[in-house]
């Protein structure tokens, strides 16, 4: 069953004048292959069941404690983190590159708490400040 309210656009960036990785290549017509998959399920789910999932979300982080600061707001210190319930698709290529970069942070990170629960080269040679420790 489809649900008329949620409309798949098919022509793509240019809709939007925009690149979108949502759509497919420049040149080809209406979404990418995994988002018209997303776009058929949500189709399926439909715009109540879409929004009831989105407050069942938001209740839970909320019941939770899931939030985050806003320092720069006195009045509002903290707030519920805003989860989507429409996920954002990664390509494999893309992840291989992410996951590179976050393996790369992970090892320094490990190396330098090493050496600050050792050696201390790092602050010896100033590389580290010491106000930062």
């Amino acid at each position: 069953m489809t649900h008329p309210e949620i409309n798949i656009p098919d022509n793509g960036p240019d809709m939007l004048m925009a690149n979108d990785d949502t759509f497919a290549a420049k040149n080809s017509q209406g979404l990418s292959a995994n988002w018209r998959t997303i776009f058929q399920n949500l189709q399926q789910l439909g715009p109540a069941e879409l929004a009831s999932r989105k407050q069942g979300i938001q209740r839970f982080l909320k019941e939770n404690g899931v939030t985050y600061n806003i320092y720069h707001n006195a009045g509002e210190a903290t707030r519920i983190w805003n989860l989507n319930p429409i996920p954002y698709l990664i390509e494999q290529t893309e992840w291989q590159k992410i996951e590179s970069g976050l393996q790369q942070r992970a090892n320094l990170l490990n190396l330098i708490l090493a050496d600050l629960y050792g050696s201390q080269q790092l602050l010896k040679e100033k590389i580290l400040p010491h106000e930062l420790v």
